[in-house]
């Protein structure tokens, strides 16, 4: 297992991506152009975060209800999808029927497309209540959302991990190998970009029992419907 980095970039997010130890490792491991960068929003954005957590927070769905093959099952985080534009984000077999974006929420949305010269419609929150809560090794692969392939994440409250799987199985361990484990401070903005970066890896926020506060995520993309 790779030893945990912890992302310390001191780049505000109008500035470069940081080249930062998990950029280099996921570049290593890539057969493509796949890259992860993390930098860290200035006061001004963080008390815009504030404030878009505030508003979004209490409209979440708690621990709402999935299938997982064929068997129903409680997503370990609360969850809502935010868009003026998508009727909703579908994933294992449920639609999270879309939210308005919030006063807030939408100059989030403008400042991110406009740092990273996208053009996403849709935010997906979550909340990690305490270090308990978590999110299964994934990837952002499904047939609505659009190509392109960068995919932005905001993360606000507790440092928690975030694991880069890659998707090729090596014959000597039983789970994919992990690529990195980033240690995300409140206000880090990260990114996954590169068409096959979702091909090549997958991502997860691990349990981490020893964490005791609680942690909400942006998640920025592009919806087709």
């Amino acid at each position: 297992m790779p030893k945990r980095q912890r992302e310390e970039p001191h780049e505000n997010a109008d500035g470069g991506p940081a080249a930062g130890p998990s950029n280099a490792a996921v570049a290593r491991a890539s057969k493509s152009d796949s890259r992860f960068s993390v930098v860290q929003l200035d006061e001004q954005q963080v008390a815009l975060l504030e404030r878009c957590v505030a508003e979004a927070v209490p409209l979440l769905a708690v621990k709402p209800e999935i299938r997982v093959m064929g068997r129903p099952c409680r997503q370990q985080r609360n969850v809502g999808f935010f868009s003026d534009d998508s009727e909703g984000y579908r994933y294992s077999g449920q639609l999270a029927a879309s939210i308005p974006l919030s006063p807030s929420l939408r100059p989030l949305l403008a400042a991110v497309n406009a740092a990273h010269g996208t053009d996403f419609n849709g935010i997906l929150v979550n909340q990690y209540c305490d270090g308990t809560d978590y999110l299964s090794a994934h990837s952002d692969d499904e047939r609505h959302l659009s190509g392109g392939g960068t995919v932005v994440g905001i993360s606000y409250g507790a440092e928690r991990v975030f694991r880069i799987r890659t998707k090729e199985r090596q014959s000597t361990t039983p789970r994919h190998p992990i690529v990195a484990d980033v240690v995300l401070a409140s206000g880090a903005m990260y990114s996954m970009t590169g068409a096959d970066f979702q091909k090549e890896f997958t991502h997860e926020i691990p349990r981490q029992a020893s964490v005791p506060g609680g942690r909400v995520s942006f998640t920025f993309r592009k919806h087709d419907s």
